[in-house]
Protein backbone atom coordinates (compact mmCIF):
# COMPACT_ATOMS: atom_id res chain seq x y z
CA UNK A 1 0.00 0.00 0.00
CA UNK A 2 1.46 3.36 -0.97
CA UNK A 3 0.89 6.80 0.56
CA UNK A 4 -1.93 7.68 -1.85
CA UNK A 5 -3.85 4.51 -0.96
CA UNK A 6 -3.43 5.25 2.75
CA UNK A 7 -4.74 8.80 2.30
CA UNK A 8 -7.71 7.52 0.29
CA UNK A 9 -8.46 4.92 2.95
CA UNK A 10 -8.30 7.54 5.71
CA UNK A 11 -10.51 9.87 3.67
CA UNK A 12 -13.05 7.08 3.11
CA UNK A 13 -13.13 6.32 6.83
CA UNK A 14 -13.61 10.00 7.66
CA UNK A 15 -16.46 10.22 5.14
CA UNK A 16 -18.08 7.13 6.63
CA UNK A 17 -17.88 8.62 10.15
CA UNK A 18 -19.45 11.89 8.94
CA UNK A 19 -22.25 9.98 7.21
CA UNK A 20 -22.89 7.94 10.36
CA UNK A 21 -23.04 11.08 12.50
CA UNK A 22 -25.43 12.73 10.05
CA UNK A 23 -27.62 9.61 9.96
CA UNK A 24 -27.69 9.48 13.77
CA UNK A 25 -28.83 13.13 13.92
CA UNK A 26 -31.49 12.49 11.29
CA UNK A 27 -32.78 9.44 13.17
CA UNK A 28 -33.01 11.53 16.34
CA UNK A 29 -34.94 14.19 14.45
CA UNK A 30 -37.24 11.55 12.99
CA UNK A 31 -37.91 10.20 16.48
CA UNK A 32 -38.62 13.70 17.83
CA UNK A 33 -40.95 14.70 14.99
CA UNK A 34 -44.08 12.91 16.29
CA UNK A 35 -43.47 14.34 19.76
CA UNK A 36 -43.18 17.84 18.36
CA UNK A 37 -46.38 17.30 16.39
CA UNK A 38 -48.16 15.98 19.46
CA UNK A 39 -47.23 19.02 21.56
CA UNK A 40 -48.07 21.50 18.80
CA UNK A 41 -51.52 19.93 18.44
CA UNK A 42 -52.38 19.87 22.14
CA UNK A 43 -55.18 22.13 23.37
CA UNK A 44 -52.61 24.36 25.08
CA UNK A 45 -51.25 25.53 21.72
CA UNK A 46 -54.53 25.31 19.82
CA UNK A 47 -56.24 27.68 22.29
CA UNK A 48 -53.77 30.38 21.32
CA UNK A 49 -55.11 30.27 17.75
CA UNK A 50 -58.77 29.74 18.68
CA UNK A 51 -59.58 33.40 18.14
CA UNK A 52 -62.38 34.76 15.98
CA UNK A 53 -59.83 35.81 13.36
CA UNK A 54 -59.99 34.44 9.83
CA UNK A 55 -57.48 34.06 7.03
CA UNK A 56 -59.03 34.13 3.56
CA UNK A 57 -62.36 33.22 5.16
CA UNK A 58 -61.03 30.21 7.12
CA UNK A 59 -60.80 30.32 10.91
CA UNK A 60 -57.27 30.84 12.20
CA UNK A 61 -57.38 27.63 14.24
CA UNK A 62 -58.07 25.59 11.09
CA UNK A 63 -55.15 27.25 9.29
CA UNK A 64 -52.92 26.48 12.30
CA UNK A 65 -53.93 22.80 12.51
CA UNK A 66 -53.54 22.15 8.79
CA UNK A 67 -50.32 24.19 8.69
CA UNK A 68 -48.80 22.05 11.45
CA UNK A 69 -50.03 18.91 9.72
CA UNK A 70 -48.51 19.98 6.40
CA UNK A 71 -45.25 20.97 8.11
CA UNK A 72 -44.99 17.57 9.78
CA UNK A 73 -45.59 15.78 6.47
CA UNK A 74 -42.93 17.84 4.70
CA UNK A 75 -40.40 17.34 7.50
CA UNK A 76 -41.08 13.59 7.55
CA UNK A 77 -40.63 13.36 3.77
CA UNK A 78 -37.34 15.28 3.87
CA UNK A 79 -36.01 13.17 6.74
CA UNK A 80 -37.05 9.95 4.99
CA UNK A 81 -35.24 11.08 1.85
CA UNK A 82 -32.06 11.89 3.80
CA UNK A 83 -32.17 8.61 5.70
CA UNK A 84 -32.70 6.66 2.50
CA UNK A 85 -29.72 8.42 0.91
CA UNK A 86 -27.55 7.69 3.97
CA UNK A 87 -28.64 4.05 3.91
CA UNK A 88 -27.63 3.71 0.26
CA UNK A 89 -24.25 5.31 0.98
CA UNK A 90 -23.30 2.30 3.10
CA UNK A 91 -24.14 -0.25 0.42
Amino acid sequence: MNATDAQTSTSDQADRVLIQQSERRDRSRAAALPLIGFFLLTPLFIRVFAADATVLGAPLVVIYIFGIWLGLIICAALLAKRLKRADHAFR
